[in-house]
């Protein structure tokens, strides 16, 4: 790679590239900080606004740290996050920085080292997140919620939440769902599981749904699976349960229920896998669904009727 008279590269894992953790362009007394506190992290130096503009246009980054806003705004234009570094920081200042999710510090300040090097890292972790299997969960009680996330979150995936079926349509629409485990049962709303089912079936057919339920049911269960859905549960004790559904999504996904849920650990042949998503046209859908309201009339469960759009 060719650097320009002037530029400084600081291979803090012993190689250059043109791809870089950060750039940097700031003050000698910052870079000697990235040195002595980021030594995991490769990191590009320049000099000057055009060199960082020109270098932010050819090279790959995940972070930029800079005194100068010009290149702070230029780093939120292209999506990249950001650590300005402010005396005194205006509050237009705070706001881009909130606002694209990066950070605003005043070098000034006590106790601005531990958060420039927390910064620097929360930044690196979003890339981390990029490498693992996204679950969508939802369900109505917040401590079940908070429970499977983080019985989710020991095994490595990342996971997102909902507490409604709007919710979770508009997350499911958004993408980047790798698979959806939802209750089945909603009371404070007028849908619930099997409306989170169509529309996921509909809109990403590919994803694999689990809906677990309180009821035990063979005839509720089966028509359940004729919906479309992966995989029907039956909801047992909390703590053994989420064990459980961890070990479903993992299956629905082609993992091991034993490994963690990384993409690593996929298998590598995917295009020599069988499906393992069952697609149902939505007006087929629907039509099982009427089946299935036909089968919750039966005398011996009691249930509150779904109203499916």
């Amino acid at each position: 790679m060719e650097k320009k008279e002037g530029d400084m590269t600081i291979p803090f894992v012993g190689q250059e590239s043109s791809q870089y953790d950060f750039l940097f362009l700031t003050k000698l007394v910052y870079t000697t900080l990235a040195k002595k506190h980021l030594k995991e992290y490769s990191c590009d130096v320049v000099n000057d606004i055009e060199t960082a503009r020109e270098h932010l246009s050819t090279h790959q980054y995940k972070g930029v740290v800079t005194q100068d806003i010009a290149i702070a705004m230029r780093a939120a234009d292209m999506g990249i996050p950001f650590i300005h570094l402010e005396d005194k920081p205006k509050k237009t200042h705070l706001d881009l920085a909130e606002r694209t999710k990066s950070y605003c510090l005043d070098p000034t300040k006590k106790g601005f080292i531990p958060a420039f090097t927390s910064s620097a890292e929360e930044i690196l972790r979003l890339y981390q997140k990029e490498d693992k299997l996204r679950v969508l969960i939802v369900d109505e009680e917040e401590s079940d919620l908070n429970l499977y996330k983080r019985v989710f979150e020991d095994k490595g995936y990342e996971v997102v939440t909902a507490s409604d079926d709007k919710e979770a349509e508009s997350l499911v629409k958004q993408g980047g769902i790798d698979a959806v485990a939802t209750m089945l049962e909603f009371y404070r709303t007028h849908s619930g599981g099997l409306h989170i089912l169509q529309t996921t079936t509909r809109d990403s057919p590919e994803t694999p749904v689990i809906i677990y339920t309180g009821y035990t049911s063979e005839n509720i269960l089966s028509n359940l699976e004729g919906l479309g859905a992966y995989k029907v549960m039956s909801k047992s004790d909390e703590a053994a349960f989420a064990d459980e559904l961890v070990r479903s999504v993992a299956e629905s996904l082609g993992l091991s229920p034993e490994t963690d849920g990384t993409l690593d650990d996929l298998a590598k042949e995917v295009d020599n896998l069988p499906s393992l998503v069952r697609e149902v046209p939505f007006e087929e859908a629907k039509a099982v669904t009427e089946r299935f309201k036909a089968a919750l009339k039966s005398p011996e469960v009691v249930v509150k009727k779904f109203a499916l759009d």
